[in-house]
């Protein structure tokens, strides 16, 4: 058995995904599996590999089943005591699968993060642990920002699943991504069901990867602003505890008109739209998901309180925030 089963899913990534595997290969820690889920690529992205090693298995579904169901696909038939989640438009270092293991042994967290640095940008972030905002929005912390200024490793909200580690034991108790989704913010809902099942996640900062982020669906496409804002709405009303979800709901509301009012300005309005009216008309089912959630929860709405970023200078300047680990003081 490995010691980690990294988990990519391939929807027509061209040449980024043969760079993601490329940087598999260099991983100074070769006891791994990779697992390859194609979602039905017609770009000859798998045929440009080559041979494999038998390190690495691969997965071909005769139709796109979303990131989520493909993650899920792979993550029951691997074997292995962690999962890590790759993208295929993310490069990582060559020790960054060892860094990940040993920050999840230091730290006994369920959850890892990495540091994702930009592709076409060197000295920017791509990202630095998803951050949650009680009003029910996410993003990925210092998005944008010099890589110096990336936090110290210390606990975040969530890890982006763009390059995420996950304990299987957890994984597999939270029935792993929600693929109602299909795509975009399954990684901050299962963050938060995590939360509220009482594990922690730990951004780490010397796990590092070169991310392109929306390499193949584009960066606010219709279909990424269709996803992100629809399941912004779900992860909000299944996830949020009673008590908070009372005080919050008319704000989320509002702000999900607010983004509706903004669309316009950037000629978003038709996906962001169908996004909301879908949400909403899905209003049974989400309820039913959320009863789900809230029966098995331990944590209360002031616990979860405490893991969110109630700044909303923060929220606008997507700032990240990672906070000391237990018994760490603050830089």
């Amino acid at each position: 058995m490995a010691r980690v089963d990294v988990i990519i899913v391939n929807y027509n990534a061209g040449a980024y995904l043969k760079a993601c595997i490329e940087g598999l290969k260099r991983q100074g820690l070769s006891d791994f599996r990779a697992i390859i889920v194609d979602n039905a690529s017609e770009d000859g992205s798998i045929a440009s590999l080559g041979p494999l090693d038998d390190r690495f298995t691969l997965i071909a579904n005769r139709e796109n089943t979303g990131f989520a169901a493909a993650c899920n696909q792979g993550a029951a038939v691997s074997k292995s005591p962690w999962i890590a989640m790759l993208n295929p438009d993310a490069v990582p270092n060559a020790d960054w699968l060892e860094t990940l293991l040993a920050c999840a042994e230091e730290t006994g967290a369920a959850a890892l993060g990495s540091t994702q640095i930009s592709t076409e940008d060197r000295g920017l972030l791509d990202g630095a642990g998803d951050v949650y905002s009680p009003v029910g929005v996410a993003w990925r912390g210092g998005f944008g920002a010099p890589v110096s200024s990336a936090p110290p490793t210390g606990v975040c909200f969530g890890p982006c699943a763009a390059a995420a580690l996950y304990r299987r034991d957890v994984f597999e108790a939270m029935d792993g991504f929600d693929e109602n989704f299909f795509c975009y913010m399954e990684d901050v809902d299962l963050a938060f069901r995590m939360r509220l099942a009482g594990h922690q996640a730990v951004q780490c900062r010397e796990a590092v990867v070169k991310h392109v982020g929306s390499a193949i669906a584009g960066r606010a496409s219709p279909f990424v602003v269709y996803y992100g804002t629809r399941n912004r709405i779900w992860t909000f009303l299944k996830n949020t505890p009673p008590l908070m979800f009372a005080a919050m709901l008319v704000p989320h509301l509002l702000v999900n008109f607010a983004f509706l009012v903004r669309s316009f300005a950037h000629q978003r309005n038709g996906p962001t739209w169908r996004a909301i009216r879908d949400a909403l008309a899905a209003w049974p089912e989400v309820m039913a998901w959320r009863r789900e959630v809230q029966k098995t929860r331990v944590v209360t709405s002031a616990g979860i309180g405490k893991a969110m970023t109630w700044s909303p200078i923060k929220l606008l300047r997507r700032d990240p925030d990672v906070r000391p680990l237990p018994g760490q003081s603050p830089e």
